[in-house]
């Protein structure tokens, strides 16, 4: 088994940070709970579990939901954050809330639907998103 010493890591993580020019808050949402006397669902809280730079590119391989008379379509999106941030979880929230190459994702949201273990280095936690994109076919 080979090791990798923990100065490359830092070498490693440190470069990967610098391409980290966007940033996201990462929310988790808490458990919806069933009200017996109303018969409602309660609303869940969430709270802001990482807020900062992150990396946001596309997987291109998105696909079409159809949905009795519409289709919607899904985008796959990665996005990264610092090693030593949170642990991101499956169903967390992502919401772009600045990007330097992009103005049209300000305010987008990602829902996580699997996160990268990380490999030998452990250079970022990788998230795998998906968003659904609006049809130009929709009324307004």
């Amino acid at each position: 088994m080979r090791t990798v010493s923990q100065r490359a890591r830092e070498y490693v993580r440190d470069r990967v940070q610098s391409h980290m020019e966007a940033e996201i808050s990462l929310y988790r949402y808490g458990t919806t709970d069933f009200n017996d006397l109303t018969g409602l669902l309660s609303v869940p809280s969430r709270s802001a579990i990482y807020v900062g730079k992150a990396r946001l590119w596309q997987a291109n391989d998105g696909t079409v939901i159809v949905t009795g008379d519409a289709d919607i379509s899904s985008t796959v999106t990665n996005i990264s954050i610092p090693w030593n941030g949170v642990e991101p979880q499956r169903d967390d929230i992502a919401v772009v809330t600045y990007s330097p190459i992009d103005d049209a994702m300000l305010g987008k949201a990602f829902r996580v639907v699997s996160v990268d273990g990380g490999g030998l280095i452990g250079a970022t936690r990788r998230m795998r998103c998906i968003a659904l994109a609006e049809s130009a076919s929709w009324s307004p």
